[in-house]
């Protein structure tokens, strides 16, 4: 690919694995300038080596907690210090933890919106006035189809990611007008270290449902650089998609329902 972004400054969140990794890759062979972060410091280390010997970008890697808000502030100016700029911000965070309702409590959801929501809010918040001094930026935030279609088990993720596609497309729509784009990937299932993490749930979805986190940051990069939310859907997902347009709710519903139904 040729995304036109060769030496733009990119910042990637949450970056040391998973989908937050592959797009920092991306990004990199499209010649971007690269800053990454993660709290883990060795971890974040390590991955700035290798994509710095996969495609030969300059990265700076920052080690940073997006629940703090001094982490966010200090990982702003490292970044201006090194790069004097951000065009192209990717908010991307760890995935909440799986839970039905009455296995979650007040810290759960508090905290959930505070690394979830209000770390991309905060970040974002801090390189806007870079674009809006550029006159272009692009912002992505990764989040889940599960913004789109609630997965039984994911109560976290089904309520706060779908704050975050009401934040985004209101904003965008405020600063549209100096060539900032924002917009939302939405991937299906994912091979990522989370979702290794899921245990018996990961088990009962079937194989060919499943995406690799390359695939999904190549098809990602190439259309929300368009300024297009994305949802990237594997197997029986793209039906489901097809479906959610084509029928009524509660048909769609039934029928994920019947897919997700836990196997024996």
């Amino acid at each position: 690919m040729d995304l036109g972004i060769k030496n733009k400054v990119a910042l990637v969140t949450a970056a040391s694995q998973g989908l937050g990794k592959a797009s920092a890759i991306e990004l990199a062979n499209e010649g971007v300038k690269l800053a990454i972060c993660s709290r883990d410091q060795d971890k974040i280390n390590q991955t700035a080596e290798e994509i710095q010997n996969l495609s030969g970008a300059e990265v700076l890697a920052v080690k940073a907690d997006l629940d703090s808000t001094d982490d966010i502030e200090n990982l702003i100016k490292e970044i201006e210090n090194k790069f004097n700029t951000v065009d192209i911000l990717v908010n991307n965070t760890g995935g909440p933890k799986a839970g039905f309702f009455d296995d979650l409590s007040d810290e759960d959801w508090l905290k959930t919106f505070e690394s979830t929501f209000l770390s991309a809010v905060r970040i974002t918040r801090k390189v806007l006035p870079f674009m809006k001094k550029n006159k272009w930026g692009r912002i992505i935030n990764i989040s889940s189809v599960s913004a789109k279609q609630p997965i039984d088990n994911l109560m976290l993720s089904n309520g706060v990611r779908m704050s975050i596609h009401g934040w985004a497309k209101t904003l965008s729509n405020q600063v549209a007008s100096e060539n900032i784009l924002i917009n939302n990937v939405c991937p299906g299932f994912t091979h990522t270290e989370f979702h290794d993490q899921m245990g018996d749930f990961k088990s009962s979805i079937p194989s060919f449902m499943w995406m690799d986190s390359k695939t999904v940051a190549e098809q990602a990069f190439n259309e929300t650089m368009k300024g297009k939310d994305l949802f990237i859907n594997g197997g029986v997902n793209k039906f489901l998609a097809f479906l959610m347009w084509l029928t009524p709710k509660w048909l769609t519903d039934l029928y994920y329902a019947l897919i997700m139904r836990k196997r024996p």
